[in-house]
Order: structure tokens, then sequence, then C-alpha cells
């Protein structure tokens, strides 16, 4: 019983509890490893510093273990970083390792830009754009290149432009023309003559045989010239006349041969009545083609 009351007094004295447990409860702060008091997570949040976000593969932030932005380490690896050489259009590229902070792109080839490239065989012709037209030659029997017609003229030989019978001049300055030129050689002589139907009308007369070359028509044995104003006749008082051409046997006309026979011609004639002259004639510009029958 004695031992009893002297516990009791004891405990009482001492103001301490016998027998149950009254150990206080730890302070909690921002470092005890414990989501405690208003904290949000371990030690972060509430009266603590703001915790931080976790990183994730979609942040649009280079975190956690990110060797890129939400690329690399436990995300997906990240591309190959752009370069004006690895073959591949990517960065801000325009074109494959081109445009943007590469070098600009080269034109896109077509067939209407006025230079051969691409798989262009011509300037805008051949490959995947129209056939190139073949190269012009003096014997493709097109008027290509810079022919004048067809497979003649411009680098080509001389087009044969084509031979025309007439005699045209101009008399004491009007102009004439034959509306009909006839030709003959009978072997000895050639006549080159005008329209008998017109009152003007022209007679040229040629030994067989003659040469290119000029002439005087007064001085020149089997040359003459008769210029006629119906009905009055002239006198050629002097002139000359020049042969530029003479193909011989050029085909046959009517059964004959026929040649082609040219040139140019002036004369001065004279009007006479009871061996005075009355009126004179100019002939200038002359000038004459005629196919000229052999018989």
């Amino acid at each position: 019983m004695l031992m009893l009351v002297l516990t009791v007094l004891s405990c009482s004295l001492l103001m301490t509890s016998c027998g149950s447990d009254d150990t206080p409860e730890p302070t909690e702060t921002c470092t005890d490893g414990i989501q405690n008091q208003t904290e949000t997570g371990v030690d972060c949040g509430g009266t603590c510093d703001p915790c931080t976000t976790a990183a994730t593969c979609t942040d649009g932030i280079q975190n956690g273990d990110e060797t890129g932005v939400d690329c690399g380490g436990s995300c997906d690896p990240c591309a190959a970083v752009a370069n004006c050489n690895d073959g591949i259009q990517n960065g801000d590229e325009t074109g494959v390792d081109c445009g943007g902070s590469c070098d600009p792109c080269a034109a896109v080839a077509n067939c209407n830009d006025g230079i051969q490239n691409g798989d262009e065989t011509g300037v805008d012709c051949g490959g995947s754009c129209d056939p190139c037209d073949p190269v012009p030659s003096c014997t493709d029997g097109i008027q290509n290149g810079n022919e004048t017609g067809v497979d003649c003229g411009g680098s080509c030989p001389p087009c044969n432009t084509g031979f025309f019978e007439h005699i045209t001049a101009e008399v004491n300055g009007q102009a004439y023309a034959a509306n009909l030129v006839q030709g003959f050689d009978d072997g000895d002589n050639i006549e080159v003559n005008s329209d008998q139907s017109q009152e003007r009308q022209f007679a040229l007369d040629f030994p067989s045989g003659i040469s290119t070359g000029t002439y005087d028509i007064v001085n020149t044995a089997g040359i003459s010239a008769i210029f006629v104003d119906f009905p009055d006749s002239y006198e050629t008082q002097s002139g000359s006349v020049t042969i530029t051409s003479y193909d011989l046997d050029v085909g046959t006309l009517g059964g004959s041969t026929y040649h082609e026979l040219s040139g140019t011609f002036e004369f001065t004639a004279v009007q006479f009545s009871f061996g005075e002259p009355i009126d004179t004639v100019v002939i200038t510009n002359g000038d004459f083609g005629a196919e000229i029958s052999h018989f």
C-alpha cells in the first residue's frame, strides 16, 4: 500500500505520465521527404516551393532525359539534324538540299523557258518535250532553216526564180511592157519580137549562137533594134544591147527544142520624113527575156 502511494505521489510531483506514451509528434518541414502540411507533392507545393511539372514527350520542352525537344532519351529518337548535303528535303529547304538556308534551287526545267535543260535534246524540244524539228538541210524537201524556197536560197543553192518572157522599157520616160513575146532561131538569126497588136512594138535581132556580152547596136553585124509607134517607124541611131544569159537546149516546145535568151538594152531612134528628122525617142531601162524556138 505504501508503495502505491509513493508511486502516485512521485508521478504527480514530476508532472509526468506514468504508464502512457506522451512523445511529441515530429515537426513537418519542406525537406522531410513526406507530402504533408499543405504540400501538393513531396516537399513541394502549398507553403513549400512550387512542384516541378513532370517531363513528358509532348510538352514542347527539352527536359527529363531528352536529347532534343520531346525526343531522345526515353522518348522517340530525334530526327537527324538537317543539312544541305543529306539528300533529303528537310529543315527550311524548298527542294532537296537547296533553298531556304541552303543554296538557291535551280529553276525547274520546262518546255517553254527558251533554254535546253532537263532531258531536252534541243531548246525546249526533245526528251519529255515535243520532238525537235529535224535539222534543216538542202535536200529534205522542206522549206526550213534560212531557205527562201524548198531546199534553195539562204545557205542552200539559189532558188530558180522561174524564167518568164518579157520586154519592158521606158520610152521617153514612159513605162512600156509587151503583152506577148515571141522568139525564133532559124539557124542564122535570132528574132525577139513584142506583140504586134500593140501600137508600140519592139524587134531585136541577133546572130545565131551569140555569146553573152555587150554589143553596139548600130555597128555590130547581125544586131539591130527597131522601135515602132504604129504606124510610125523609127531608125536606131545609137545604143547597145547586153546578152546576160543564153541557155541552150532548155527543153522542147511544140516538138521543137528551145533556148532561153535574156538581156538588157537602150538606144535612141529617130523618125524621118522626106529625109528630115521629125521625132526622137530615147529608150532606157530596156529588159527582155524570150524562149527561142529553134527550127
